[in-house]
């Protein structure tokens, strides 16, 4: 029995709408710099909100400004949230820009290799160590850059990272990104 060709268009539909509500969603909290008023606030949100693959955002602003954004992390990585961010158009001046901490167990032990797994995306993200005891590192995130081959953006992300301190030898690095 052969299917008329609409219903295979419509089961391929189904099966992509199943395969997208069971995605995988993050919550990350970033640090936004620059953002100095509620119209900065609404402009980098905005910028954020169309950006696919975030369903929502959630920015406070105080002495320090902090956006809680939900994602779907298959369509969006850490560095085009960043972009997103950097996208906005700014009131005051500068680009608006993104940063995310992380905590790596044992930095002491893992600088080096840490260092040298950074150094891998140096076109794409800064590290900076702001607690060497702690482990407490933070990413600040260059403007994203598109491949001259393909024009598709490539960048960093917590994904690469995971794969790579998991495949550090002879010790994965174990890490974790603190929620503020």
């Amino acid at each position: 029995m052969r299917l008329h060709p609409m219903k295979h268009l419509f089961l391929w539909f189904l099966t992509g709408a199943a395969a997208w509500a069971n995605a995988p969603v993050v919550c990350r909290s970033f640090s936004l710099l620059g953002v100095e008023c509620g119209g900065c606030v609404y402009l980098v949100e905005y910028s954020l909100r169309e950006t696919k693959g975030i369903s929502e955002v959630e920015i406070t602003q105080g002495l320090e400004c902090h956006a809680k954004i939900t994602y779907n992390p298959l369509l969006v990585g850490e560095q085009n949230i960043a972009q997103a961010v950097r996208q906005a158009t700014p009131l005051h001046g500068e680009p608006y820009t993104a940063r995310l901490k992380l905590r790596v167990q044992n930095y002491a032990e893992n600088a080096g290799a840490v260092q040298a797994l950074f150094k891998r995306w140096q076109d794409s993200v800064r590290m900076e160590v702001l607690d060497p005891d702690k482990g407490e590192l933070c990413i600040s995130f260059l403007p994203l850059k598109r491949d001259p081959v393909t024009a598709v953006a490539t960048g960093w992300s917590l994904s690469l990272w995971a794969e790579a301190a998991g495949s550090n030898t002879p010790h994965a690095i174990a890490w974790e990104v603190p929620q503020d």
